[in-house]
C-alpha cells in the first residue's frame, strides 16, 4: 500500500514482485485483500493487470493514509531507488518483463 500512495501512476504486479522483492504469490494475495476492501483499483490493459491507489473521502481511508504516510521515507529508500529504476525500464509507458533492477 505504501508504493500505491507513494507512486503518482499505476504499476504492475511484475513491477511491484520486483521493487518490493516478494513472491507474487504474497504480492497477489495482498493486493486482493487491498482491492477487496475498496483501497485499490485494478486496471487490466492486455496481459497486464496495473494497480493504484483509489482516491476517495472517507474516515476510514484517511486513517489508514495517514498511517502508511508515517513511515519515514528513509526507511523506504531501496524500494523507491528500485521502484524508480523498475518504472524507467518501460517502453512507451508499457510494463517489461521483468529484467535485473540490482
Amino acid at each position: 500500500m505504501w508504493l500505491l500512495l507513494t507512486v503518482d501512476t499505476k504499476i504492475s504486479v511484475s513491477e511491484i514482485i520486483d521493487v518490493l522483492q516478494e513472491s507474487q504469490c504474497n504480492v497477489s494475495k495482498h493486493l486482493k485483500i487491498l482491492k477487496n476492501a475498496g483501497l485499490i483499483h485494478e486496471k487490466k490493459e492486455g496481459r497486464w493487470s496495473f494497480y493504484y491507489y483509489l482516491e476517495g473521502k472517507s474516515a476510514f481511508r484517511e486513517q489508514i493514509q495517514a498511517t502508511i504516510l508515517q513511515i519515514p521515507n528513509e526507511l523506504m529508500q531501496e524500494e523507491v531507488a528500485r521502484c524508480k529504476k523498475r518504472l524507467a525500464m518501460r517502453v512507451d509507458g508499457k510494463c517489461v518483463l521483468k529484467t535485473n533492477i540490482d
